[in-house]
């Protein structure tokens, strides 16, 4: 089983909390709670993907950006 990472953004608006997932255009969901609106997030993304695969679309996969980093070789002299 692959592991698929989606980031969610949530707003508060009205009283509710608003959930997008930008990688996955048309997923959209909401809570009474913030915590309710996590859970429904997942369940939204869970059912999102398998209509996707019923109907034969492609799954997207999210680029997870990381902050800038990079790897130097480090040669330390002969003592």
């Amino acid at each position: 089983m692959k592991i698929l990472t989606y980031t969610i953004k949530i707003k508060k608006e009205k009283g509710e909390f608003i959930v997008t997932v930008p990688a996955l255009r048309g997923c959209h969901t909401f809570g009474a709670t913030y915590e309710e609106a996590v859970m429904r997030a997942k369940e939204c993304i869970e059912g999102f993907l398998v209509a996707l695969r019923k109907v034969g679309d492609p799954i997207p996969i999210e680029k997870v950006e990381t902050p800038s980093s990079f790897k130097m070789p480090f040669f330390s002299p002969a003592v």
